[in-house]
Order: structure tokens, then sequence, then C-alpha cells
């Protein structure tokens, strides 16, 4: 049995992990992770097999904006969760990001392909892969892409399908940026099928097959039976600030995880929104 500690377990990611490892989760209330010395002895207190970070600082636009965050809490906070973890000879477990590439492969990206990240985020999660694997041999970083759940994103509220399901007006939502549609609730099983195999490394943990956030709306819009209105735009009309990758699509040799449909078909229906 794993005795697991998880650090953002009130997220999308970490209360799905939560649940399928019946994990201990302290809230943010309970610890800063940005305090280094309690997170090693809140860690060396617990003494777990497994630790697993769902911290990190997700908002594109607001990593331009504040590199030194960015850096702080993608970086730092893990290279400091995996030192406390050598200490108590503990797994640490780490979620990175389809962003670490620059989109040109004209197919999906594989564990062994090099970044080249576009934007401060990607950079910032690029420096936190490189910190855990420099500070622990024992170590899973498990890549994710285009991530939802049902607890929504801290400072971005609810997740991309909740904003479908919850539209009113017409949506203009991009289709010239290919990514992976991942449900949570896939990546917590996933992983636990992968420590139990005792696997490790960098895997890309994403639900399988590609689309665009355009077609992802689609196919919401499909299965829940919503009557709305759904328009094509180039991302380039959004005028950002910041790059993102056109075709961050990743592949695995390693995890299997099933189809993103079938994701979509299971978070819809737990929602009691799936129709069809």
């Amino acid at each position: 049995m794993f005795r697991v500690l998880v650090f953002g377990g009130s997220g999308q990611l970490g209360s799905e992990i939560v649940k399928v490892f019946d994990a201990i989760a302290p809230s943010h209330k309970d610890l800063d992770v940005k305090d280094f010395d309690a997170t090693h002895e809140y860690i060396r207190q617990i003494a777990p097999n497994v630790v697993i970070n769902c911290t990190a600082y997700h908002d594109v636009g607001g990593c331009e904006n504040n590199p030194q965050l960015a850096h702080l809490m993608n970086c730092e906070v893990p290279k400091s969760m995996a030192s406390a973890c050598n200490d108590v000879g503990a797994t640490f477990v780490h979620f990175s990001t389809d962003y670490v590439f620059d989109g040109k492969k004209g197919s999906p990206y594989y564990e062994d392909d090099q970044v080249a990240p576009l934007n401060e985020y990607g950079r910032s999660k690029v420096c936190g892969e490189q910190a855990i694997m420099n500070t622990t041999d024992n170590y899973i970083i498990g890549r994710v892409s285009s991530l939802y759940g049902g607890n929504g994103i801290s400072n971005k509220g609810p997740c991309f399908v909740e904003k479908v399901l919850n539209a009113t007006d017409t949506l203009r939502i991009v289709d010239d940026q290919l990514m992976n549609p991942t449900y949570a609730g896939h990546v917590a099983i996933g992983l636990k099928h992968l420590l139990n195999n005792r696997v490790s490394g960098i895997i890309h943990m994403n639900n399988a097959g590609c689309c665009s956030w355009y077609e992802f709306a689609c196919k919401i819009k499909e299965m829940a039976g919503l009557i709305i209105d759904i328009e094509p735009i180039r991302f380039e009309s959004l005028s950002m600030s910041y790059k993102t990758p056109i075709n961050s699509s990743m592949g695995s040799n390693t995890f299997y995880s099933p189809h993103w449909v079938s994701g979509l078909a299971r978070y819809l229906y737990a929602r009691g929104k799936l129709v069809c």
C-alpha cells in the first residue's frame, strides 16, 4: 500500500488523485509550499512513500507578466519537494505541460522529443523538469495537455468544458491549435497504474487522440445536447501577449489512456450532462 501525500489536492487534478489514492492532502491554510523549510518538515513528519505535487502557476499570461513567481512555483517549489523526497526515500510525482514544445513538429510529440518552449510558462516548466531530474532519480514527471476536471483551476475559474456547458451567447473558439483534451480522472487512474508497476521518468499522461479547441467545443455541444452557436477563430485574432504552440499534441510509448472522447463522456456522465 502507498502512503501518499498530495500538495494541491483541492484542484481539478489533485482532487481526483486524492480520491484514487485516499491521500493525505494539506490545504494552503495548513501549509504554504513556498515555505521550503516548513514543507520539508511536513514531508518528514508524514513519511510518505509517494509525494505528488499538483501545485503550479498555470496562468500563461500571468507567467509572462510575473516570471519570478512562475519560476518559484514551477521550478523552485518542485525542486525543494524533490530534495525532501530524497531525505525520506519517497517517489516524487510532478506534473508538467505540453507547452514545453514549440509546436513545429507535424505529428504528436513523444517523451524523447526536444523541448523548446515559446513562452514563460513553458520555460518555467522545463526548468522544473530539469531541476527534478538533477535532484532525484526516483521521480515521475507527467506531462499533461488541456486538462479538465470538476474542481476548476485556481485563478482561472471553471474548466473549459464547464464554460461551454454554461454558455448562453455565441462562443468563438480557436480552431488552429491541436492538443489532447485530457480528463483529470483518467490521469489519476493512470498514475496509480504507473506507480504499481514502478515506472519512472518523463511520461506523457494525456488522453489519446487530438483535436482543436473548436472541435472539442463542438463535441461537448453534441454530447451534452446544447443549443448554442460556436464559431471557429484563429489564435492570432485573440491578440495575446504570448506565443503558444500550434501543435502541442502528445503521444506516449509508456502511458495508455482512453481516447479523449471517452474521457469527455465519462466527465459529462458524472456531471449528469451526457445525452448522447
